[in-house]
């Protein structure tokens, strides 16, 4: 079977288990999440997502993408904990 590519497993992931990524895209219907830019789910991910989810969509999309999300958001976008803790620990 051939790999899928990278980007399609936070797609996949993302519609096979609906219960993990309900409280970050809890306002966009299931049917239309397929089709959402990678990323403001990134951005919702971070924001909203667990740190495991976070790791996920690290390895589904490459540390540098969540990194230029990360980047492109307001710090007041995320919790001062969280947000400390990955442009600390996560993120570098």
């Amino acid at each position: 079977e051939p790999a899928k590519p990278a980007r399609a497993l936070l797609w996949y992931n993302m519609l096979m288990n609906t219960q993990d990524y309900a409280p970050v895209l809890w306002d966009i219907a299931e049917g239309d999440r397929a089709s959402l830019p990678e990323e403001f789910v990134l951005r919702r991910v971070l924001a909203y997502g667990t740190i495991s989810l976070i790791i996920f969509a690290m390895k589904a999309c490459g540390s540098d993408a969540v990194c230029r999300a990360f980047d492109g958001m307001k710090p007041t976008a995320i919790h001062p904990r969280k947000y400390h803790y990955l442009q600390k620990y996560l993120l570098t």
